[in-house]
């Protein structure tokens, strides 16, 4: 009777181990492997939001001198688009020309201020005022060539303000048979250099005599830029200047 009760005992125990060990392999399969995996995916999801966090929080606290920044170069862009006119016609080719005839000093060419130092300039050439800076013989105007467009989807997306068209660079190349001499022709060269619209000089060829007279030619690339929103400013020059004669640079006697 006393064995019978041990080996009942023996057997109540022994199965209420293999239940418990049963009900763990469930509660395994059934509860802390799918909530481990989930965890895992949490954790995984969460690492990349964590990551996100971070970037919009150093994007944050970068904002202010990312502003600072893009006014900057806004500033930039709208300074570097200014120095190009809305077009280049014939006459401003001519233009050039004729008021660099008979400058006494850089300061009447840009009357508006543009050359703060201009007197300097002109004692630096140790400028002494002649009548005559520069004799033209013949002027070669080229036609306007396109360079470049920037499309209107890129010029919205900057938001700049006041560019809402396309941009489109244009040139025009001329070239100016004169006589000089090497003072002159320095002062001639500056005046260009410091025109506010955008030109460059990209090509000079000069023979010089025993009285040092320097005959030769001058390149220069006149830059406009369309999409601006600016419109073409003429030139008010012409008026000393007579109309179908043989020499265009002979000025009118208007007294």
């Amino acid at each position: 009777m006393v064995i019978a009760m041990k080996n009942k005992a023996q057997t109540t125990f022994i199965t209420v181990i293999l239940l418990g060990i049963v009900l763990s392999i469930v509660m395994y399969m059934y509860y802390y492997s799918p909530t481990n995996e989930k965890t895992a995916a949490m954790k995984a999801s969460n690492a990349v939001l964590q990551e996100r966090v971070n970037t919009l929080e150093k994007f944050f606290n970068e904002m202010p001198e990312n502003k600072k920044k893009i006014a900057e170069m806004e500033t930039g862009i709208q300074n570097m688009i200014s120095g190009f006119p809305a077009d280049v016609l014939e006459e401003d080719t001519i233009y050039l020309a004729l008021r660099t005839m008979n400058l006494d000093s850089l300061k009447d060419l840009y009357a508006d201020g543009t050359i703060a130092a201009a007197d300097q300039i002109m004692q630096d050439l140790d400028y002494q005022g002649e009548e005559q800076r520069v004799s033209y013989n013949a002027i070669g105007i080229a036609e306007q060539e396109e360079l470049g467009t920037i499309d209107i989807k890129e010029v919205t997306d900057a938001n700049i303000e006041g560019l809402t068209e396309a941009l489109t660079f244009n040139r025009r190349v001329v070239t100016y048979q004169n006589v000089t001499d090497y003072n002159n022709l320095k002062g001639l060269i500056q005046s260009i250099n410091c025109d506010p619209d955008k030109k460059t000089i990209s090509n000079l060829a000069y023979t010089v005599d025993e009285e040092g007279k320097l005959t030769g030619s001058m390149t220069v690339m006149f830059y406009s830029l369309t999409g601006t929103g600016r419109t073409y400013e003429p030139k008010d020059l012409f008026t000393e200047y007579e109309y179908g004669v043989e020499n265009l640079f002979t000025v009118q006697n208007v007294e």
